[in-house]
């Protein structure tokens, strides 16, 4: 059976009424609505379509990008509320619905909110779900410390930025150790820094040890090469002034700088740092 909520790789059949008959290679019929795709088709054609269930449960067709798949998660618009749930705004044709059940609290019309997206096993229709703690499980063993991960940020707490890992597990980058600009529903790539007990993850934005000292030391040559070979910063710079700069911390411009002075690739004076010919 095809899985819905994904994209499939499906053949066009034949222009039918107000669409297009498509086949899955599981032998399932698949209508792709005009008013579901910008592009015109062939019989024959090989075409990738993102499957879901109309209101008739029939299984539909869209080439538009969805913003978020089956047991995903997502940053969603709400486009209007109903006395029955809220309807989201993620790129393809029909809205996703939010039942009030599923809501952690009501949802303002046009308002923004990070949504887990499941399969409903009574209707064999997609839905949203606010309540993303309860889609969350613990890190046990799927993940090693240094792993490159991607994360979607949720929210900012007296910690720091909560951020949800690999679309599974609950992470956290410390307030003390986020030197981005980072905004509730951003994805990013960033390293795992630690595993705790209860499975929750400690996420650095920055790998750590040599590797990631080196890739910020050719970070801070290329700067300094795009900038005659002198950069007016120094240990006593604000981190604010070094990030602006470079999109990195203080901890790691310094860790850089002493790196690039021990290979004599700079100098150091109370002005800055200066490359050497």
């Amino acid at each position: 059976m095809i899985e819905i909520g994904k994209y499939h790789l499906v053949t066009v059949k034949a222009k039918s009424g107000k669409g297009w008959d498509l086949l899955s290679d599981t032998n399932e019929r698949i209508f792709l609505p005009d008013f579901e795709t910008d592009l015109e088709f062939n019989p024959g054609d090989e075409i990738e379509v993102f499957v879901y269930r109309n209101h008739r449960g029939d299984l539909t067709g869209s080439t538009k990008e969805a913003n978020v798949l089956v047991n995903t998660f997502g940053y969603l618009k709400v486009k209007s509320n109903s006395n029955f749930g809220a309807f989201m705004d993620w790129g393809i044709s029909k809205d996703l619905l939010i039942p009030l059940s599923q809501q952690h609290r009501s949802l303002e019309s046009n308002g923004w909110y990070i949504v887990y997206c499941y399969l409903d096993e009574k209707t064999g229709k997609l839905a949203g779900s606010t309540k993303t703690n309860h889609f969350l499980k613990p890190c046990e063993g799927q993940l090693a410390v240094g792993d490159k991960v991607e994360i979607l940020v949720v929210d900012e707490s007296d910690l720091g930025i909560n951020v949800i890992v690999e679309n599974a597990y609950r992470g956290l980058i410390f307030r003390n150790e986020n030197f981005k600009d980072l905004h509730t529903g951003d994805r990013t790539i960033a390293f795992v820094k630690n595993i705790r007990e209860d499975g929750k993850i400690d996420i650095r934005l920055n790998k750590e040890g040599l590797e990631g000292l080196d890739e910020s030391a050719k970070l801070l040559l290329e700067h300094l090469e795009a900038n005659n070979g002198f950069l007016p910063l120094t240990d006593k710079s604000a981190p604010e002034d070094i990030y602006e700069e470079l999109e990195m911390s203080k901890k790691a411009f310094k860790r850089s700088v002493g790196i690039l002075y021990k290979q004599r690739k700079i100098s150091i004076d109370e002005n800055g740092i200066q490359l050497i010919s």
